[in-house]
């Protein structure tokens, strides 16, 4: 369930799961708004948590000194795509042994 939902939308959804007894409109509307707030919460946690990230990262860039060689930079440049194609490589080995696995 989503913030942005709205009642006809959460009742719409739940009309086929709900089994005997119905449970009344009011009682309805009354666990619609429970889980609505719950949602609105969890997404502005997460948004405080993306904030959160983005403000320690900027401070990360700001305290880097730069690499002022462009051979050493490159070099860097360099390493660290090997390193993200071992670990593309990596993956993959690991999705086809779970795929063998369970084939």
């Amino acid at each position: 369930m989503l913030s942005t939902w709205t009642f006809e939308d959460f009742k719409s959804a739940t009309s086929d799961d709900i089994g005997s007894p119905d449970i009344s409109d009011i009682n309805l509307k009354f666990l619609y708004g429970e889980l609505v707030e719950r949602a609105k919460e969890k997404e502005e946690k997460e948004a405080k948590k993306r904030q959160c990230l983005a403000d320690e990262f900027t401070k990360v860039l700001q305290t880097c000194k730069a690499i002022e060689e462009d051979s050493l930079r490159r070099e860097i440049f360099e390493e660290y795509i090997a390193h993200l194609q071992e670990k593309a490589k990596e993956k993959e080995r690991k999705r086809e042994e779970k795929k063998v696995m369970f084939s």
